[in-house]
């Protein structure tokens, strides 16, 4: 990490460090939930303050259109251009918006609506500023081999279907991916500005979307096994059958639809799930901490689920 580059952060794009500011706030407000996840299982959004708070997100998002960026990809790499900017404006907003849906107890079709009026969003986004798939064609460091490159990139990819079906979840759930969505933007900056390197973003990316493992602890276990094979359902269907994105996703909520009438409560859920927990670290931290090592434990075969489909 370059120290001395930190200076490079204040620009003359925003003089009274209002997107900063707010920036510093917004990294205040996650950790916070965070410790209330780890700390109480919940991460207690449950009065208008708490509310309240997720318009520091909202107006970290909206500031951020103040700074002049490139207007084509750079692929010396991970850095902010026009379709990832708007990409990620969109995203955070989904989140915010189903927290939303979630602390009024409106009906779930209003989030699976957010869910498809996003997709939508991004895919007239990308038609006007196609620049590469945003997160499959991200820049990997040279150094990194070709078969290690594929696995970081089908990682993101996958952390994409968990954070959408982390959306009908529940309010921590909702909330919790825009954590890595946020994030993201700043880690870009700070490459730009040469304050850290290709691979440090893809370290402090994968942690930022990581953490979101631990929202299972305020899931109910029947969600989280749904979940686990939607996950699975979604890659055939998408990546082997080349299923259409929201062909693949109405199947998905549909069958989650008739699966919510049968709730069940399990035994030991408590340790059921901090076992879930222990078993994603175990499959994707290596994938990170040591990227010249072997594929994960459990990692699925890559040819048979990364292939060339648009944004999911």
């Amino acid at each position: 990490m370059n120290f001395e580059n930190i200076p490079k952060l204040v620009t003359k794009e925003d003089p009274y460090f209002f997107h900063k500011s707010i920036g510093i706030l917004s990294l205040w407000h996650f950790e916070y939930r965070y410790y209330k996840l780890l700390s109480k299982n919940t991460m207690n959004i449950t009065t208008d303050y708490d509310l309240a708070c997720l318009l520091i997100h909202v107006l970290l998002s909206a500031s951020s259109f103040q700074f002049k960026i490139p207007q084509s990809r750079n692929y010396t790499g991970p850095m902010i251009y026009p379709e990832f900017r708007l990409h990620n404006l969109l995203f955070s907003y989904r989140s915010i918006l189903c927290a939303l849906f979630f602390y009024y107890k409106a009906p779930l079709v209003f989030n699976m609506l957010a869910c498809y009026l996003t997709m939508v969003g991004a895919d007239i986004v990308t038609h006007y500023y196609k620049d590469g798939t945003t997160m499959r064609d991200i820049q990997v460091d040279s150094t990194i081999s070709e078969k290690k490159q594929k696995e970081i990139r089908l990682f993101h990819s996958k952390m994409q279907i968990c954070a959408t079906l982390f959306m009908i979840g529940n309010i921590d759930s909702a909330f919790s991916p825009l954590f890595a969505i946020q994030l993201s933007s700043f880690l870009m900056t700070l490459v730009r500005k040469n304050i850290i390197k290709t691979n440090a973003w893809h370290f402090l990316y994968a942690l930022s979307l990581m953490v979101n493992i631990f929202v299972y602890n305020s899931l109910p276990l029947n969600f989280i096994l749904f979940q686990q094979a939607a996950f699975k359902l979604f890659l055939y269907l998408r990546f082997h059958m080349g299923q259409n994105k929201y062909v693949a996703w109405s199947v998905i909520y549909g069958l989650y639809y008739l699966y919510i009438q049968y709730p069940y409560s399990f035994v030991y859920e408590s340790y059921m799930k901090k076992i879930l927990v222990a078993l994603y670290f175990i499959n994707y931290l290596p994938l990170f901490l040591f990227p010249s090592c072997e594929s994960p434990i459990f990692q699925s075969n890559l040819s048979f689920y990364f292939r060339p489909v648009s944004t999911i």
